[in-house]
């Protein structure tokens, strides 16, 4: 049985984790991830993969861009800027045995195909910055007449940190100290835990947030953003809240569609196919925005074109859903249900396959997407995703109460 999903990305072997540097250019969409090839386990020496797409969701792959070597024990997450100088890629060069202090080195294209890239210089080593033992995720983006960059961090009792540098030429970085910080200890509005991977600013609705992912004690939560004011290199008066609920999306990367959207897309860690070699996949792409002081995120709006008449049981399916009140969703497989999401109040309640969360619910629409061993939920704005048994194959949903419509995608 044929159990990969049709509109979420995997490659086809091997495990893959965080998206980066998706960017569209020449027409197409190039996307870059964190993979392993020939294992469907994470192993420290992550190379970069890369895939194309016409769309956000038929994907190509194409040769691996970066592999560990050169210096490098891995090629873990970074970023990708255009620039008037050509492109280049930032990413965390890792050395054993101390894989948290990371180093900020550059690669550069030999074509415009992207296909291969040709490692450069370290830019920024790991910093000799008092009670600091993580360091990685670097993300650039333009600010006027500057560029800069953001690095995820963390700090010996228990502080989260996204650091700031800025340069004038892509080359030379100036470290102009901590955009933003928080500890362990602080839960009003969202907890971010003791340290920071893949830190992103964006700007939008007069207000600049920041996305960060959750880590602590080598565990990984979800995605939370702050939202507040900027001063070039620090951020200010942040509102937290959570983005994602649940574990499974984590360590998402913004970037712009061909229309000029803000969007992003998040790892979904625990979709996996043993019997066929893979583990990992990423999210259907979201458009991003900042509504009541908070950041919101929709599935995407080419998802809409993917939509088709349903016709009673498929492997992909994207339902929108009006609860009411202790509203049960099922999703059903081979005569059992495997998933249900259930209104409970103010609450959303997502479980299956031995797991489950829950998250707020304020009115309104929930839209539940199911895509093999995949399902995904976004209401106002927030989102979740649960792993589910990807050996079931084609699914059928059914509610209890409330209105509800539902299309196949293709």
């Amino acid at each position: 049985m044929n159990t990969r999903p049709l509109v979420h990305f995997t490659a086809r072997t091997g495990w893959i984790n965080d998206p980066h540097g998706l960017t569209f250019h020449n027409g197409q969409y190039h996307h870059f991830f964190q993979y392993v090839p020939g294992s469907a386990e994470w192993a420290p020496g992550c190379h970069w993969g890369h895939a194309v797409s016409d769309t956000l969701f038929d994907w190509t792959m194409r040769p691996i861009a970066l592999a560990p070597g050169e210096g490098d024990t891995g090629i873990w997450t970074g970023c990708l800027v255009t620039a008037d100088s050509g492109p280049r890629i930032f990413y965390t060069a890792t050395h054993e045995p101390h894989l948290g202090h990371g180093e900020i080195r550059v690669a550069t294209p030999t074509d415009d195909s992207w296909d291969t890239w040709v490692k450069g210089e370290v830019v920024i080593p790991f910093p000799d910055i008092e009670g600091l033992h993580s360091f990685r995720d670097p993300v650039v983006f333009r600010d006027g007449e500057v560029w800069r960059m953001t690095v995820g961090a963390g700090f010996e009792g228990g502080t989260g940190a996204a650091l700031a540098y800025s340069s004038s030429d892509l080359l030379s970085w100036t470290y102009d100290g901590v955009m933003a910080e928080r500890n362990t200890s602080e839960t009003e509005g969202a907890w971010t835990g003791s340290m920071w991977e893949c830190p992103q600013v964006f700007d939008a609705a007069g207000k600049s947030s920041l996305v960060v992912s959750v880590w602590q004690d080598n565990s990984l939560y979800n995605t939370v953003t702050g939202t507040g004011v900027r001063d070039g290199a620090v951020l200010s008066d942040l509102q937290w809240s959570s983005l994602s609920f649940g574990t499974s999306m984590y360590a998402p990367t913004i970037f712009t569609d061909a229309a000029g959207r803000t969007c992003m897309m998040w790892w979904l860690r625990d979709v996996r196919s043993i019997e066929d070699g893979w583990t990992g996949a990423h999210s259907v792409p979201y458009e991003l925005g900042v509504e009541g002081g908070r950041v919101v995120a929709v599935p995407h709006r080419d998802l809409y074109a993917r939509r088709a008449p349903w016709t009673g049981e498929s492997v992909a399916w994207d339902a929108d859903w009006q609860p009411d009140a202790d509203a049960v969703f099922e999703v059903h497989s081979a005569g059992r249900t495997i998933a249900t999401v259930t209104r409970d109040g103010a609450q959303i309640t997502v479980a299956g396959n031995g797991a489950s969360f829950a998250m707020p619910f304020a009115g309104g629409a929930v839209r539940v997407i199911a895509d093999s061993g995949i399902l995904e939920i976004e209401t106002d704005g927030r989102v979740g995703a649960l792993a589910l048994d990807t050996s079931t194959g084609p699914t059928t949903p059914s509610g209890s109460a409330g209105e509800w419509e539902i299309f196949a995608l293709r």
